[in-house]
């Protein structure tokens, strides 16, 4: 649970988590680091964090390097925790309290250690790490360690490798989930604070490998590779004090063993004699005001950093700032586009056409994709050409609607970001189309503070939105035939064009008789 404004559960300190960080993901040895990946939760659309900016900082400790990336991993997460609580502060707190156990050395190489138990030194190389968090959409976050190792040492003390380059000869991992819930009930402090718990558990376990000798060599040896992971992760959160939950079935099919069980009760029952709830809590004077949060760190741990904390604050609000501007723009781009294409008559088929219909609509669609297909722009004048006859006498099919808005965002994305506070950032648009290919969209890309913001503008449905809450919706909100389809690729050949360094100038000169390439003051006024 949490128990401070800044919880770093019982580590040693925060300089060891930062060196244990910047170990993993900042090597500047020349051998490579671990691998961070951090995903929403459709994987094919990843949201990376780059590291680079941090890793080349010379004004860094190597210490100092590690806890910039704490700060960064907390900051991705943080949102995703806030959509269940609805408390800045809190997720704040409770997302530097799982990047932490990120940065704890036993926790970074749990997997590792349960192989290396087992195989002792036949596992002879050092195994490629990657740390991949993936945000749910549940507000869950979910964080996958996985270790592959390319080689191994046989009972003849010959070296074993898969036989193809890049490919792991044992991968072995595991899923942990965490989440954020108030639990004000739980506590008989009422005097205007909020109280929250962090929740953790094991979703599972994994250990694979194509090599039959090396499988059979895990087969019945004690301990079970899951239960020896189950056991460190639950010691890891007793430590921390973060909520416990049973592993779900993939975890293992089982309670956790009974020794964990043994801690967590004892744990409950010298809390209950203190007559203290179990739950590990953070009091909240304020939303706003963290420096009114009292700090209840256990006595001999390490002082609450406070410094971290408002920074990481600060950082989650520009994260939720930067992404609101990021949405505004895309929804005024579909309505400006929606608005420029009024009458979409693909549109109107799907809401108005009987069903026995669709077939002959499918058919339609087919045809002009054939056409369209056939017209693959390869030049930015091909592409603008096309964009100026859909400006100028569309029927509005979802294919030119994305161009249009494409083009909209390649012109008008940065004066408008800048009116609404941005300073520094990139931005760029796509064309993702459904494969084999029933409806197309544009995505705005905003690369703001090292995080991509995606935004899917779809003028033809009339909406825009964050690109996995889109995914969402079009499976929610079908228009068939048009939408049956609803996995998305970027068309890589449009996004040639649209990042060629021509193509704003010479697409200001298509779109200046239908639109002002200046955002209005309305919609600059509307966000303050």
């Amino acid at each position: 649970m949490l128990n401070a404004p800044m919880p770093l559960g019982e580590c040693e300190s925060l300089s060891a988590v930062g060196t244990c960080l910047a170990d993993r993901f900042c090597r500047v040895d020349g051998s490579p680091p671990a691998r961070l990946l951090i995903s929403t939760p459709n994987e094919e659309h990843h949201a990376y964090v780059n590291l680079s900016a941090i890793r080349n900082d010379q004004s860094l400790t190597h210490e100092g390097r590690g806890l910039e990336v704490l700060k960064r991993i907390a900051a991705c997460m943080a949102p995703t925790l806030l959509s269940r609580c609805e408390d800045l502060v809190a997720a704040s707190a409770a997302a530097l309290e799982i990047a932490t156990q990120l940065g704890a050395p036993e926790f970074a190489t749990l997997e590792r250690t349960a192989v290396q138990r087992a195989m002792g030194q036949r596992m002879a190389v050092e195994p490629l790490s990657t740390t991949h968090i993936d945000l749910g959409g549940d507000g869950k976050v979910l964080v996958r360690q996985t270790s592959q190792w390319s080689a191994y040492v046989d009972e003849q003390g010959q070296r074993v490798g898969f036989g193809v380059e890049d490919m792991p000869i044992l991968e072995a991992g595991f899923a942990a989930a965490f989440w954020l819930e108030r639990i004000d009930s739980h506590t008989s402090d009422t005097a205007g604070k909020k109280s929250f718990a962090l929740h953790g558990n094991v979703q599972h376990c994994f250990l694979e490998t194509p090599d039959a000798a090396l499988k059979a060599a895990f087969v019945g040896r004690p301990p079970n590779f899951a239960d020896d992971v189950l056991h460190g992760v639950a010691r890891l959160f007793d430590e921390a004090q973060i909520h416990i939950e049973p592993p779900t079935h993939e975890a293992g099919g089982q309670r956790p063993p009974s020794a964990i069980l043994d801690v967590a009760e004892r744990r409950i029952e010298r809390s209950e004699a203190d007559g203290q709830a179990h739950r590990r809590t953070m009091g909240l004077a304020t939303i706003t005001d963290a420096t009114g949060v009292r700090v209840g760190k256990p006595p001999g741990t390490s002082h609450s950093p406070a410094l971290v904390l408002n920074q990481l604050s600060q950082l989650s609000a520009t994260f939720e700032f930067n992404r609101k501007a990021a949405l505004a723009f895309g929804q005024d781009c579909a309505s400006l586009v929606s608005g420029l294409i009024s009458k979409s008559y693909t549109r109107s088929e799907a809401e108005n056409a009987p069903l026995e219909k669709l077939e002959e609509s499918k058919e339609l669609i087919r045809a002009i994709r054939d056409e369209f297909n056939h017209f693959v722009p390869s030049t930015t004048e091909d592409f603008l050409r096309y964009v100026s006859k859909c400006l100028a006498s569309s029927a509005g099919n979802c294919q030119e609607m994305a161009m249009v808005a494409a083009t909209v965002v390649q012109t008008r994305a940065r004066e408008f970001l800048m009116a609404r506070g941005l300073e520094h950032f990139d931005f760029q648009a796509e064309i993702y189309d459904s494969r084999p290919g029933d409806h197309a969209i544009c995505v705005l890309n905003v690369d703001v503070d090292d995080y991509i913001h995606e935004i899917a503008i779809d003028p033809w449905m009339g909406v825009a939105m964050l690109y996995e809450d889109y995914e969402k919706y079009i499976i929610a909100n079908p228009m068939p035939p048009y939408t049956d389809i609803t996995k998305f690729k970027p068309d890589d050949s449009v996004l040639d064009i649209l990042s060629e360094p021509n193509f704003i100038d010479e697409a200001r000169k298509v779109l200046k008789d239908y639109i002002s390439l200046e955002p209005s003051t309305q919609s600059v006024l509307n966000n303050s």
